[in-house]
């Protein structure tokens, strides 16, 4: 059974393995991404037996206009078990007021949230900086 809470409940050792899971570069920094999963506006977590952290999803917002989701995660062995739509709906609907809900994702998943609602920009292009400690 998969429960999701709105509580920071989690280590920062299971944010570690989960990002590391996924290949996520932020599983590298565990103290500066415990840090910022814990001062998200909002952290959406699913946890499961067999899986304690088993994804997360996090966001930030302006309070009216824009919404964005820096990260949206589901560990391996939980993939395909519709966690990732769950969390996607869960957010969605704590910010249906904002006019604007914002993600940047790998292209290799640009599938996935198409097939959730959401529209790849047309003449927009995400614009990043990334400057991850030596």
């Amino acid at each position: 059974m998969i429960t999701y809470s709105f509580d920071r409940q989690f280590t920062m050792e299971q944010a570690r393995e989960l990002f590391l899971a996924v290949d996520w570069e932020s599983g590298r920094y565990p103290e500066q991404l415990y840090h910022a999963l814990l001062h998200s506006e909002t952290l959406l977590t699913a946890h499961a037996e067999d899986v304690p952290l088993a994804g997360l999803m996090s966001a930030v917002s302006d309070g009216g206009m824009n919404v964005y989701f820096p990260y949206l995660l589901v560990h391996p062995a939980m993939q395909h078990k519709e966690i990732g739509r769950t969390l996607v709906r869960m957010m969605l609907e704590r910010y249906h007021s904002c006019c604007r809900k914002i993600l940047v994702c790998p292209d290799k998943r640009v599938h996935f949230y198409q097939s959730a609602g959401w529209q790849k920009a047309e003449n927009q292009t995400a614009m990043l900086i990334c400057t991850f400690p030596e």
